[in-house]
């Protein structure tokens, strides 16, 4: 407990003396010493220099830093339509980013594409194989998180997939595996808009829609890592339910059936291996037919998450995913929604999500590494996610 205390003052303050470390952990002098000399032989803090001149005339109190090169994590998300992969240094600070169209249909050619990025990713930023500590893993499925086996991923075409055994062997090193949504609420609460925020829904509104939960500043994953499936839940006693009425998959089939007769539609489509970015960029750019698709999406949003609302009591939802995109012409008619559905609607704010798509990543390069600091006791830090690749 000594060593954690420790080594997270040392990387949360930049630069410290032992001194300094002494008086704030109430540590003895010598038991601060020790400790510090088995973290600097194991490489994880180094001296860097002596501090201000003492105006007694003593000796100066020899520097220490944390060494964001001590180990470095990766970050991997299969989505319905994208795979991408982060790594990060010690600290969390990301090195590089890559990402590749998905192999749906085939999870063990998904896996080999990842780890071709990775292979990359190493050479691109120059991180030894051996600095690697742990991975984490996001999936746009259901996710068992005690087994780490993807049970359900329909739009990858993955069922019963046992991706934590199988990076594992590949990689070398623990990997943690989480639903995508999980993940990206994680991210957000460390890095992006919810910050500060206790309780919290983020809104995965992609191909299918899952939310990620937090009460209490943790997420809640229930009792196999299955919470959050929204876009299972029905509206009305036997009506659809939330993914056939609003999730990307179910607008974008709704704006193939029109594309015979729009050649825009058409080349809108193609434009992008899920056809939500395009039609996306047609609601931003005011064809009504597509702005129609967005606003019934965002009022059928509103009333599930109406029912999140009067469950849980957030503070706060965020919105992301790719129909995130749409912007107020979503968000207006989700928060109208809202307003007519939910208990205290004025309580609780609905906002865009700082991250966007790289929440995903950034999540579960945050779990890598707290499971590094539950194995070896290293009290993790909050990636920090300036993504070369935007």
């Amino acid at each position: 407990m000594n060593r954690s205390i420790l080594l997270d003052m040392i990387r949360r303050s930049g630069r410290v003396s032992r001194t300094e470390l002494a008086r704030r952990s109430a540590l003895t002098k010598p038991t601060v010493s020790a400790i510090v000399e088995e973290l600097i032989a194991e490489g994880v803090v180094k001296e860097v220099g002596l501090g201000a001149s003492v105006p007694t005339g003593g000796r100066r109190a020899r520097l220490l830093e944390f060494n964001a090169c001590s180990a470095a994590y990766l970050g991997m998300s299969f989505g319905a339509y994208s795979t991408r992969v982060v790594v990060a240094d010690a600290r969390g600070v990301v090195l590089g980013s890559r990402r590749v169209n998905a192999c749906c249909g085939d999870p063990t050619k998904s896996v080999e594409a990842a780890l071709e990025l990775v292979e990359g990713l190493l050479v691109e930023t120059q991180v030894p194989r051996q600095r690697l500590q742990g991975a984490g893993v996001a999936v746009g499925g259901l996710v068992d998180c005690r087994s780490g086996t993807c049970l359900q991923a329909p739009e990858l075409g993955w069922n019963d997939f046992p991706l934590r055994r199988i990076l594992q062997e590949r990689l070398g090193f623990p990997v943690t595996v989480s639903d995508l949504a999980d993940a990206a609420a994680l991210a957000e609460g460390r890095l992006g808009i919810a910050q500060g925020c206790r309780n919290y829904v983020w809104l995965h509104l992609g191909a299918r829609l899952a939310a990620g939960i937090v009460i209490d500043g943790q997420v809640f994953s229930g009792h196999r890592g299955l919470s959050g499936e929204l876009g299972e839940c029905c509206i009305g006693e036997r009506g659809p339910t939330l993914d056939a009425l609003a999730s990307g998959r179910a607008l974008v089939e709704r704006l193939r059936a029109r594309a015979s007769e729009r050649k825009e539609y058409a080349e809108a489509l193609d434009a992008s291996p899920s056809g939500i970015k395009g039609l996306v960029l047609l609601a931003s750019g005011g064809d009504l037919f597509c702005r129609e698709l967005v606003a019934r999406a965002g009022a059928c949003l509103g009333i599930g998450v109406s029912y999140l609302i009067n469950l849980m009591n957030p503070e706060l939802i965020v919105v992301g995913g790719g129909l995130a995109g749409a912007g107020a012409h979503l968000l207006e008619a989700l928060r109208a929604s809202v307003a007519d559905h939910a208990l205290m609607p004025e309580a609780v704010h609905i906002v865009p999500s700082e991250l966007g798509e790289r929440a995903a990543p950034a999540g579960a390069v945050l779990a890598a590494m707290e499971h590094a600091a539950q194995s070896y006791r290293i009290v993790a830090a909050a990636p920090v996610v300036n993504d070369p690749a935007g």
